[in-house]
């Protein structure tokens, strides 16, 4: 998922020459899979809990996760529909529109790192503080070099909507 976001803003090494249909082709389909491995994880969660009774979902790792999930859902939808088709927020200019989508995959990608960090600090993860911080340092400047440009992208887009 995080390919494509950066192929839709153009950053990618391989999307920077693309025109912008075929970009956003691009980020359809990365996202689509990358919903689809999310799916794939959440089903193995679901059958873990079922065959070995583990409380996954519990802790704030697994009720992180669910809500990012379900956001991810909801974004991808809007974005089919409002962006693909305009079949909802008819009324919305295409630049709201953009803001809103954008805003919304900001906060999944943002609560779908913040799973992955408070998985680290779990006491199943097998490695020692020293690891657990370094990767959950990497998590976040990670996050942080990820979401840089569609945080710019959407300020930008935020003021045009304002003025």
């Amino acid at each position: 998922m995080t390919e494509a976001i950066l192929g839709i803003s153009g950053e990618a090494l391989l999307s920077s020459k693309m025109p912008i249909s075929s970009r956003i082709k691009l980020h359809w389909i990365l996202h689509f899979l990358g919903l689809g491995l999310l799916a794939v994880g959440l089903g193995t969660i679901i059958a873990h809990r079922i065959q070995f009774g583990s409380l996954h979902a519990a802790f704030i790792h697994g009720k992180l996760g669910v809500f990012a999930i379900a956001l991810a859902l909801i974004v991808a939808m809007n974005g089919v529909l409002c962006l693909g088709t305009g079949m909802c927020c008819a009324k919305a200019s295409i630049t709201r529109r953009k803001v809103l989508h954008g805003c919304g995959g900001i906060f999944s990608t943002i609560l779908i790192l913040a799973s992955q960090i408070t998985g680290i600090y779990t006491s199943w993860w097998p490695s020692s503080e020293i690891d657990k911080h370094l990767t959950g340092a990497a998590y976040f400047v990670g996050g942080i070099l990820l979401l840089a440009k569609p945080l710019h992208t959407t300020i930008l887009r935020m003021r045009k909507v304002s003025s």
